[in-house]
């Protein structure tokens, strides 16, 4: 088979799967919804969460068509033979990337009801309910990124014209996790706080004005945001390991090696299948144990699939099948990190292992001590994580230099990387089970189910956090190495398009050398700090308002407080909505502004802008999602019940404690991986016009 057969055979597989999404998502729909309450409950959070897409959409709409006219200005102008296909590309990627996190969203709401519901049959049948659209959520949103990287090799057959869809991937991510992460914990806090100073009306309670805010904001945070954050990462590692492919088959873009990152991108979608579909009918055990079956039966299916690819489609004539297994081993590598970095992620926010209980432990001696704790739990959390991630990129670049083929360590690199994106599918099922059953429990407590049904519900929220905790880190992680092979494939795309001679002249990354990197790693790692700034900002003004609407509700409408008056749900919705989407001009400016003004200064010193902010953003954020999932943990365990410290001023500081950790976890931690990826990408794809400039 030629190459371009092989993509043809990518792009059938991922039709064949979306099919099979559309599918399950029928069979989740068709699900009964309840009783009445439920059923109004889960109208109002869908027509709230669609409310906020067609806000953020209109937004995102207009800076993608800017974005797209500056990128075809500047290849026209520039002569780069670029200019209309890659903002073509683009805004392609802006509307699958739009699509998928829409499509996500909309099973989302439709099965949180429908799962409250089915508890009350039995546990199992919540659950299988609840995974179902999750597994929706993961294959649309892995499998539309793959299914439009694919049309565009097909179309228009050079890597670098294809990296601009994955720009439009990472500008709607950046939407979705800044927008959707600030929308959520400004709800979540504003509501929080607004009980407290109202005398105590519970969260979860139909009378507290905020209460539909917060469901709505569970799922274009936890679901579109977090689905967003990984395809993003899927399709840019992947066109990283296509322009790496270039390099190594000297320039030839129908090689195998440019092909083989999308084969395994289709593959491990199919193999993701394999794992959803075993922890849906799995039996035995509870739903965790099916989560970790799951996982052990998607890895190595796509491993196998990766040997043979290495070992029969590769190589050429006449060279042995031994030749290129070391880019098999690297393809192991990544998924035994990707696996790792999932259960350190899980295990650091889990009741029964040492941080929680440390942390827990302080909260007796107050709030300053479980503060304290927290960061320090968040920032051991870095060490093990970082150490992997070292080690998979120095094990990877040995196995590629190992085949003999010049380029080839960066490429293994590329495909270690892809290895731990492998089961990205599966990921994000995971991920997104967590919002649907944590508004399931809200769903049953707002509607007076029986106890039965809320001590159901909540096992189900309990393992929902634990999911979306090990989403979480499995994310970071992701995001670092995307970030940083689309750095190296920036660089590479630079030397070629400025051509040999010049590229041989050029200094190395050397700081001795050139002190413009040293500049550039200053400000790169800077700009995550400046990024937290601005969502823990937004999170904060969101909230405030929040408070003062319900506040004003329960002054104003008579008998709200006890239960005769209905509140003024849609309000605090909109505000929201309108707050968490002003707030996003500076993060947007500040990823997509920054790449182009430094590299048309100095494209070197933007290598060194992507490493700085590559590294302190994935130490960053790794260290507060920790610390904030630690905070959250230790919440639930003393208000479940699970501990010996019933003192209700050591529960309030735990509370308390949670408020600082809610936005850390959920909005600036997650939001600077759609950051640097974003960065990364927009100085690949802007790679032809500084060429052009300094070459």
């Amino acid at each position: 088979m030629t190459p371009v057969a092989w993509v043809w055979s990518a792009f059938g597989i991922v039709v064949a799967c979306l099919a099979y999404a559309a599918w399950l998502a029928a069979r989740v729909v068709r699900v009964e919804g309840g009783s009445e309450v439920m059923r109004n409950v889960l109208e109002l959070v869908h027509a709230g969460a669609v409310a906020f897409a067609r806000s953020q959409y209109s937004l995102l709409a207009r800076v993608a068509v800017i974005t797209a006219v500056v990128l075809a200005a500047l290849g026209t102008i520039l002569h780069t033979g670029m200019g209309w296909q890659l903002a073509l590309a683009y805004i392609a990627g802006v509307f699958l990337a739009g699509l998928a996190g829409h499509l996500g969203m909309l099973i989302s709401t439709r099965a949180n009801a429908r799962t409250t519901n089915l508890t009350a049959t039995s546990l199992r049948a919540g659950f299988r309910v609840a995974y179902q659209a999750g597994v929706v959520t993961g294959v649309v949103t892995v499998g539309l990124g793959l299914l439009g990287l694919s049309v565009a090799w097909l179309v228009f057959g050079r890597p670098i014209l294809v990296s601009g869809l994955a720009l439009g991937v990472s500008t709607f991510a950046l939407f979705a996790r800044v927008g959707g992460g600030t929308f959520a914990k400004g709800t979540d806090i504003g509501s929080e706080m607004a009980s407290r100073l109202e005398g105590g009306i519970p969260k979860d309670n139909l009378q507290n004005p905020g209460v539909i805010a917060e469901e709505i904001g569970d799922n274009v945070s936890g679901v579109t945001g977090m689905g967003a954050d990984v395809a993003q990462s899927v399709t840019g590692a992947t066109v990283a390991a296509m322009v790496l492919g270039v390099v190594v088959a000297d320039g030839q873009v129908t090689s195998p090696f440019v092909v083989l990152p999308l084969l395994v991108g289709a593959i491990g979608l199919v193999a993701s299948l394999g794992g959803q579909f075993l922890v849906q009918v799995m039996r035995k055990g509870g739903p965790q144990s099916s989560f970790r079956y799951g996982a052990c039966v998607a890895g190595p299916v796509v491993l196998v699939a990766l040997f043979l690819l290495c070992a029969f489609y590769l190589p050429r004539a006449g060279e042995s099948w031994t030749r290129y297994l070391g880019f098999f081993w690297s393809g192991v590598a990544g998924w035994v990190v990707g696996v790792s970095v999932s259960w350190l992620a899980h295990i650091n926010v889990s009741p029964q292992r040492v941080p929680v209980r440390l942390v827990a432990d302080a909260t007796k001696k107050g709030l300053g001590l479980n503060l304290i704790a927290g960061l320090a739990m968040g920032m051991r959390a870095v060490v093990v994580p970082s150490l992997l991630l070292a080690a998979l990129i120095g094990l990877d670049y040995y196995l590629g230099f190992r085949t003999g083929v010049p380029g080839a360590g960066w490429y293994a690199v590329a495909l270690g990387i892809l290895g731990v994106l492998s089961t990205a599918s599966f990921q994000v099922s995971v991920g997104a089970y967590g919002p649907i059953a944590d508004n399931a429990f809200g769903i049953a407590k707002m509607s007076g189910a029986s106890e039965e049904v809320l001590d159901r519900t909540q096992t189900l929220d309990s393992l929902g956090i634990s999911a979306a905790a090990a989403a979480r880190g499995y994310a970071g992680a992701a995001a670092a190495l995307t970030s940083i092979i689309v750095t190296v494939a920036y660089f590479e795309a630079y030397r070629i398009g400025i051509g040999r001679a010049a590229a041989h002249s050029l200094p190395r990354f050397d700081l001795l050398e050139d002190p413009a990197l040293m500049i550039g790693l200053l400000v790169g790692g800077l700009l995550p700090y400046l990024f937290g700034f601005f969502t823990l900002t937004n999170v904060s003004r969101i909230a405030g308002y929040v408070v003062n609407e319900i506040r004003r509700q329960f002054r104003e409408i008579p008998g709200l407080r006890v239960g005769s008056a209905p509140p003024d749900l849609a309000t605090c919705v909109y505000i929201a909505i309108v707050q968490a989407h002003k707030g996003m001009a500076y993060p947007a400016l500040l990823a997509l502004a920054v790449p182009l003004a430094v590299g048309l200064v100095n494209p070197m010193a933007l290598g060194g802008v992507l490493v700085g902010a590559t590294l302190s953003g994935f130490l960053l954020s790794t260290t507060i999602t920790t610390s904030g999932g630690i905070w959250n943990a230790v919440r639930q365990m003393l208000s479940g019940g699970d501990s010996d410290l019933p003192d209700a001023q050591v529960t309030d500081s735990a509370a308390t404690a949670h408020l600082l950790g809610s936005p850390l976890k959920e909005s600036s931690g997650p939001s600077v991986h759609a950051l640097i990826k974003l960065m990364s990408m927009t100085a690949l794809v802007l790679t032809p016009v500084f060429a052009s400039l300094h070459g």
